[in-house]
């Protein structure tokens, strides 16, 4: 998610894994990685403080072995940071304490201070919005600038904010096998070709022209791959 904001208390100055330089890299990834509300992944409830994720593709993003990363998912569980529940496929991490470093909450101390306070412009209450609505009411300006590829995790948290059932490891895979071109273009944004993907992925929605589409797409990776796309 390039857009939007998380928010970083100085009391993460005075946290027991504070010294850890990769304890506090995979745990701001973490409170950047997680829903700032309630989404639908592959049929799954995803909550606030939620998200999907795997120790490769976190290795992949941070640039931490998978082994540290293991080491370090240990002791953030040791510290109630956070729980996780994994399977064969992927993990649902849960920042425990994610509304304790999310929510905003500012106390007026005085008269003034709460007249000041009602009479501040729209902008200051922008400012506290969270980052996930931010970044759908900025789509258009994301695709409008330099295109730069996205990792799994970033197609996968996409896809739980739309809904859709859309499977970010065939996304990514198909499309880095064409050099992420779309036909001889490069692609431009890549949040709009999975919502190209939405319609693609429900068979009930589409329309003899996608079926024609999807055939193609289907001749094209066997020609390149030597086998057919996973359904």
């Amino acid at each position: 998610m390039e857009n939007g904001f998380i928010t970083i208390h100085r009391k993460l100055l005075k946290w027991g894994w504070y010294q850890k330089s990769e304890m506090v890299h995979l745990f701001l990834h973490f409170l950047l990685l997680a829903n700032h509300e309630p989404g639908i992944w592959q049929g799954q409830r995803i909550e606030r403080g939620q998200f999907i994720t795997g120790r490769n593709n976190l290795s992949k993003d941070t640039g931490i072995s998978p082994q540290k990363i293991r080491t370090c998912i240990k002791k953030l569980k040791s510290t109630n940071e956070i729980t996780i529940k994994s399977t064969n496929k992927y993990s649902l991490i849960t920042i425990v304490k994610y509304s304790e470093y999310q929510d905003k909450k500012e106390k007026s101390t005085s008269k003034l201070t709460s007249k000041s306070t009602n009479n501040q412009p729209t902008t200051n209450q922008q400012l506290t919005t969270n980052n996930n609505n931010k970044q759908l009411n900025n789509d258009n300006n994301k695709e409008s600038r330099n295109f730069v590829p996205p990792s799994i995790q970033e197609v996968t948290n996409y896809c739980i904010e739309r809904k859709n059932s859309v499977n970010p490891q065939k996304f990514v895979d198909f499309y880095e096998s064409k050099g992420w071109l779309i036909g001889k273009n490069k692609m431009k944004s890549w949040q709009a070709a999975v919502r190209t993907w939405e319609g693609r992925e429900n068979p009930q929605e589409e329309n003899p022209i996608k079926q024609q589409e999807k055939k193609l797409y289907e001749e094209q990776f066997y020609n390149e791959h030597g086998f057919y796309p996973p359904k």
